[in-house]
């Protein structure tokens, strides 16, 4: 049985930069506590190996609040500051990980200008590194263990010291720990072992927790269309409206469905859309097809299609500015037929179309679940927690780090920075409360 460490529960993003950061200050004083990092899978960073496409986006060159859509930003940019994505890039390239920047033009203020990635473009590179970088530090990774308690050790718990309870091989055992970091993700693709079972621990210590939904996640349409555009990909804006009012837009490359909608600029709406949905209002996508056009521009295009060659088809011309599928979709959705002659549309027609070009709407119904998400809104309540430290308000010794907190970024490697900076500061801060006590036991 171990006794008196740092134990960090999560061998994820957050939970490995946490038990890295925590040895390495143990390590640069001699202390003689020891880092045991518990995981339930078989083994650790699996989530990071499905980050970025497989390639692993760990970071962004560019940052500022809006890249963070919970209700605390200045909570998130606080800690950002104190581990940034410079450090970021530093401490990969310092531990074996050579790094490459892809810039990004910006287009809508919520997209990213650089994309840090590893060079190998394997995300393998990024979590093999940290597991090797942990190793060295001696920290200790014990795998397949299912954390089943955390409570105050001894009968009243006077001694500071946390019981850590898990089971391993049908056997369970447990840790005596001076300080425990819950790094156990969100509910968020529960098969790289974000199942939400560290909700269930934080809140044995008191902390509320704000609902978890699905973010980064795909949105579904009760749309008619849907099946008929399934496959076309467009770069396009859109933008979300609920209650009369605009809740959010963002611009790229979107995949239409036979459920709906996917891409990076659905993701960067999508926590809008599921919160408004879980809430039971109405929400609409309403689609710009030809975000660099105006309204005028695209009537005197086809204008100038349909004069150019009598015999076209309304159909030809469109098709002639968005994917025929689209083209065919838009038509219909207008009561409009294929093979009208192009050279015989009147001026409300155009206009018409124009319009739904420019606003192509389709009804929200739904999201797809935590197996789909990327992240989660939601999670351990930032008011429970201190913002300069991580170490829980309510319980001295617990800290939090990563996605189990209520923080959401947008896509871009901004929840993988998330990961580090709060793994660095948790495991920094438990490292330098557990090295006072020692001083003070000595």
């Amino acid at each position: 049985m171990y006794t008196n460490h740092i134990v960090v529960i999560g061998a994820g993003a957050s939970g490995l930069m946490a038990a890295i950061s925590a040895a390495g200050r143990l390590r640069e004083t001699n202390s003689s506590t020891d880092v045991i990092l518990l995981e339930h899978k078989e083994r650790a960073g699996r989530k990071i190996l499905q980050t970025g496409n497989g390639r692993c986006n760990l970071t962004n060159t560019y940052i500022n609040p809006k890249c963070y859509q919970n209700d605390n930003t200045d909570f998130v940019m606080n800690i950002l500051r104190e581990f940034t994505p410079d450090n970021t890039i530093e401490f990969f390239n310092e531990i074996g990980v050579l790094t490459r920047i892809r810039s990004m033009s910006s287009k809508d203020g919520n997209s990213a200008a650089g994309y840090v990635y590893p060079h190998s473009d394997q995300a393998s590179t990024v979590a093999d590194s940290l597991i090797r970088e942990a190793q060295r530090l001696g920290v200790v990774i014990i795998y397949e263990a299912d954390v089943a308690g955390i409570s105050a050790a001894g009968a009243s718990g006077a001694a500071g010291l946390w019981e850590v309870s898990y089971n391993l091989n049908d056997e369970l055992r447990s840790i005596t720990a001076s300080k425990v970091i819950i790094a156990a993700g969100s509910k968020a693709s529960p098969k790289s072992g974000s199942d939400g079972s560290g909700y269930r621990l934080a809140k044995l210590l008191g902390h509320r927790i704000i609902r978890p939904l699905p973010a980064l996640v795909q949105l579904e349409s009760s749309c008619r269309l849907c099946k008929n555009i399934a496959g076309v990909r467009q770069d396009a804006a859109i933008r979300l409206e609920s209650d009369s009012r605009v809740i959010a837009k963002a611009r790229g490359e979107i995949q239409f469905t036979d459920y709906g909608c996917s891409g990076i600029p659905v993701f960067q709406v999508s926590r809008h859309a599921v919160r408004a949905l879980s809430e039971g209002r109405e929400v609409t996508a309403c689609i710009d097809l030809l975000p660099d056009m105006t309204t005028e521009q695209i009537s005197g295009f086809i204008r100038a299609s349909a004069a150019h060659n009598s015999q076209s088809t309304l159909l030809d011309v469109i098709a002639g500015m968005l994917n025929m599928k689209l083209a065919k979709a838009l038509l219909d959705s207008l009561g409009i037929k294929y093979r009208f002659a192009a050279c015989n549309c009147n001026e409300r027609d155009i206009n018409v179309i124009s319009h739904q070009i420019k606003a192509f709407r389709m009804q929200l119904t739904g999201y797809k679940s935590f197996e789909n998400a990327q992240i989660c809104i939601g999670g351990v309540s930032l008011e429970d927690v201190n913002g300069l430290t991580l170490e829980s308000k309510l319980a001295h010794g617990i800290y939090f780090c990563g996605e189990i907190l209520d923080v959401d970024g947008i896509c871009g490697g901004y929840n993988l920075q998330w990961a580090w900076s709060s793994g660095h500061l948790a495991g920094i801060m438990a490292a330098q409360d557990q090295l006072r006590t020692e001083r003070r036991n000595h």
